[in-house]
């Protein structure tokens, strides 16, 4: 796909591809802010699509009111034509998918270290009520220069208070297979809990 054209922002690099998301590393022309661009990646998405981008930013918006320095901080959103776009920081961090050819995990202190972090980071979100459902490599990203680590991908999370599970055909499951609880699967017969 070729660089998306967003008004008020020079794209710099594609980060990410997926077949809902564009995701680009950028700068605000007004401020030379670096930010990360999470745009929907379909010119006219479905009302499933528009859902869950409603539903990230929302989940966004109550844990930045936190200032939670292992989650993602929300700049804001865009509209552009039928597209959405989140705009986040760019603290420079890079997913643990990226990085895992790297040899810099398999030392298992700084494994043990980074473990401990991330189930820091999800113990506050699980304390605001909110059950992530895709935490893998990909949504965690790592900037190995200051050691920071922000969990990023929200787009399936949902609130305790309103989850429910229904047993559900595999092929449609929400999230990475390799790392979903059992409980998200529908066969457990067993909600999600945080």
């Amino acid at each position: 796909m070729a660089m998306m054209s967003i008004p008020g922002y020079q794209p710099k690099e594609t980060l990410c591809e997926s077949h809902t998301s564009l995701i680009l590393g950028a700068r605000r022309i007004k401020d030379d802010l670096p930010v990360v661009l999470m745009a929907m990646r379909n010119a006219y998405p479905s009302i499933a699509e528009m859902t869950r981008y409603k539903q990230e930013y929302n989940i966004l918006s109550i844990l930045n009111q936190s200032d939670v320095p292992g989650i993602i901080k929300l700049h804001g959103d865009l509209a552009l034509r039928n597209r959405h776009v989140l705009v986040l920081e760019d603290f420079g961090g890079r997913s643990l998918y990226r990085l895992k050819g790297s040899g810099t995990y398999a030392d298992p202190n700084v494994f043990l270290q980074m473990a401990s972090i991330i189930s820091e980071h999800l113990g506050v979100i699980h304390a605001a009520g909110i059950i992530h459902k895709n935490i893998n490599p990909s949504h965690i990203l790592h900037h190995p220069e200051s050691d920071r680590v922000k969990i990023i991908g929200f787009r399936i999370s949902t609130f305790e208070s309103i989850e429910t599970v229904a047993s559900e055909n595999p092929h449609s499951l929400e999230g990475a297979l390799a790392y979903i609880s059992p409980e998200q699967t529908g066969r457990m017969h067993q909600g999600l809990e945080p």
